[in-house]
């Protein structure tokens, strides 16, 4: 297959892509937990 070295590259990218989401679900997450006064 010619994707498949390309197939490892691209797992990382997806996952650096979806960072930033995965960071505002946690902080999301981590508010609705620690009561804010």
């Amino acid at each position: 297959m010619l994707l498949q070295p390309f197939r490892p590259a691209a797992r990382f990218y997806w996952k650096i892509r979806n960072l930033p989401t995965e960071w505002m679900n946690q902080i999301s997450y981590l508010n609705s937990i620690i009561p804010t006064y």
